[in-house]
Formats: C-alpha cells, sequence, structure tokens
C-alpha cells in the first residue's frame, strides 16, 4: 500500500511541475490561447461547410 500512495504521489508531484511551469510561462500560455482560436476557427469552418454540403444534398 505505501509503495502505491508514492507512486501516486510522484505523479501528483509530476502533474502539479508541470502544471506550474505551464502558467508561469506566459509565452507557452499564448501559444496554446493561439492554438485553441485556430482550432474553434477551424471548427466552425468545418460546420459551414458540412452545413452547405447537407444543405446542396437537399437540393438534389
Amino acid at each position: 500500500m505505501s509503495q502505491l500512495l508514492k507512486k501516486e504521489d510522484a505523479i501528483f508531484e509530476k502533474a502539479i511541475n508541470k502544471y506550474n511551469y505551464f502558467t508561469d510561462n506566459e509565452d507557452l500560455l499564448n501559444e496554446y490561447d493561439r492554438k485553441e482560436a485556430y482550432l474553434i476557427y477551424q471548427d466552425s469552418l468545418m460546420k459551414v461547410a458540412e452545413k452547405d454540403g447537407f444543405d446542396e444534398g437537399i437540393k438534389r
């Protein structure tokens, strides 16, 4: 049982360290925001294209 807790503690410590690195790095946060905005934009384009294709299919 003790080994399991030590392993979990190490995993949580690693996750916390990565979180702190990410949130303390403004360049990394900005890059993440740009990527997220790009993915949202791409998703909206796909939804419009899907709707247009569906509408075109109904016309035929």
